[in-house]
C-alpha cells in the first residue's frame, strides 16, 4: 500500500457509488480492542476517511492506494462488547477484494 495516501470524501464517494466497483461483506478475526485495532491499521498506511460512535457499535470507513493506483475502501462496523468486526470491501474486482480481506485480517492480527 502507497504510504501517506489521504484519501478524501469526495474519492471515497466516487469509489463507493462507480458502476465497476464490487463490494463485499464479510466478518474479520479479530482479538484487539478497539484503539488497539484502529492503530494497526492505521499503522498499515490505511487512511481513516471518518469513524462515527453509536454507543455499542463504532462505524469506521477507511481507504488505501495499492502500488498500481487502484483504490480499496473498506467499511467497519466494531462491536465494543465482543470485539467483533464486521466488514464490507469496495474494490475493482474479487480477486483483489480476496487479497484485501486477507492482508487485513494479517493486519490486525499479528
Amino acid at each position: 500500500m502507497v504510504p501517506d495516501y489521504a484519501i478524501t470524501i469526495e474519492e471515497y464517494k466516487q469509489i463507493l457509488t462507480a458502476e465497476e466497483s464490487i463490494k463485499k461483506q464479510e466478518v474479520l478475526q479479530n482479538s484487539n480492542d478497539l484503539e488497539s485495532f484502529v492503530r494497526k491499521l492505521e499503522n498499515k498506511n490505511l487512511s481513516q476517511v471518518f469513524r462515527k460512535e453509536n454507543g455499542t457499535n463504532e462505524l469506521m470507513s477507511y481507504g488505501c492506494m495499492l502500488m498500481n493506483g487502484i483504490r480499496m475502501m473498506v467499511e467497519i462496523i466494531f462491536e465494543k462488547s465482543s470485539n467483533g468486526v464486521n466488514i464490507q470491501m469496495t474494490g475493482p474486482n474479487e480477486t483483489l477484494i480476496a487479497y484485501f480481506n486477507h492482508a487485513l485480517n494479517m493486519i490486525v492480527n499479528l
